[in-house]
């Protein structure tokens, strides 16, 4: 059963990854028809400088490297990620976190589960295991019905020192699977979102650039802090 429900998990996340892989593509060919259409309107009307909307086309740059006839991208080979990926194999800790999976998504037994993680926690020696520790422990607590306990994690993973934590396998920063889930609870107060909107800030100033698919969740999270910040001025807009 364990095998099982590991196997439906990589596949909802297989296909996760693939929806995210289309959303972003989509953007990036919508962005690139605009400009298009910018450009033509302003070549038809003789101002190398107007684009019809009265701004300026934002550029969409692609930045790589050729090594050994192979494209590498600025977010390949991010030795961030085999850290993180190193630091969750440690056996003590991954074996909580085992245990912990299989009193989630099999037996449903959620307090169990929240044992378990929290066991994990305590062996958790890396801000990165502290870090996503935590997240199963919130999730675990959202499924039990604890969602202000669970909201209690999520702020303590996003009140962590800036650039203690770091990126996950996929490259996305832990920090924004918290702010996303808080945010997604629907408790979260005005401290909350200004936390957020730090985080994100935080995100935008690192001169390492992200991989699409954190990208895509950076901005997608960024949209709905100002929906629920400046629900007027977007509305307006």
């Amino acid at each position: 059963m364990l095998a099982q429900e590991r196997e439906i998990a990589e596949k909802r996340l297989i296909d996760e990854r693939r929806r995210l892989a289309g959303d972003v593509r989509q953007e990036l060919l919508s962005q690139l028809e605009r400009i298009k259409l910018q450009a033509l309107r302003s070549r038809a009307g003789g101002d190398a400088h107007a684009t019809g909307a009265g701004e300026q086309p934002r550029a969409i740059a692609l930045v790589a490297s050729v090594e050994d006839g192979h494209l590498v991208l600025p977010w390949d080979r991010d030795p961030r990620a085999g850290a993180f990926t190193a630091a969750a194999e440690e056996p003590r800790f991954a074996d909580a976190i085992r245990l912990g999976e299989r009193d989630e998504l099999v037996t449903k037994q959620f307090d169990r589960a929240v044992g378990a993680y929290r066991r994990a926690l305590s062996f958790a020696r890396l801000p990165d295991q502290t870090a996503f520790a935590r997240l199963l422990v919130a999730r675990a607590l959202t499924k039990g019905g604890w969602p202000r306990d669970a909201d209690a994690e999520y702020r303590k993973i996003l009140q962590s020192p800036s650039g203690a934590i770091d990126i996950d396998e996929q490259g996305i920063p832990l920090t924004l699977y918290a702010a996303r889930r808080l945010l997604d609870g629907g408790q979260s107060d005005q401290s909350d979102r200004q936390l957020i909107l730090g985080i994100i800030r935080a995100e935008l100033a690192r001169e390492k650039a992200l991989p699409p698919a954190a990208a895509y969740m950076l901005g997608d999270l960024a949209d709905s802090l100002a929906w629920t910040m400046w629900p007027g001025r977007i509305a307006a807009a």
